[in-house]
C-alpha cells in the first residue's frame, strides 16, 4: 500500500497509525477518511487528489488509468 502523505510504500497498521495520528492532528472526520481509503482501493494505475481549503478536505478526485501490454 502507498502512503498517500509521502509517496512510500507502507503496510496497513503503519498506514492506520499514520492515519490515527493525522486524525488526532488535523480532525479529519471518519466519512473524509473512509473516502479516501475507498479512492486508492484497487488503483492500480492513477491519481488521487484531494483538494483542501482553509484547512477543511473539500474534494476529493480520483484518475485511474489503464494501461494495456504492448505485443512485441
Amino acid at each position: 500500500m502507498i502512503d498517500v502523505r509521502t509517496g512510500l510504500f507502507c503496510t496497513k497498521n503503519m498506514l492506520k497509525e499514520g492515519v490515527y495520528r493525522m486524525t488526532q492532528q488535523a480532525k479529519v472526520d471518519n466519512r473524509k477518511l473512509e473516502a479516501i481509503a475507498k479512492a486508492i482501493q484497487n488503483l492500480e494505475f492513477g491519481e488521487v487528489h484531494i483538494t483542501i481549503q482553509d484547512g477543511v478536505i473539500v474534494q476529493i478526485n480520483r484518475l485511474e488509468k489503464q494501461r494495456f501490454p504492448q505485443k512485441k
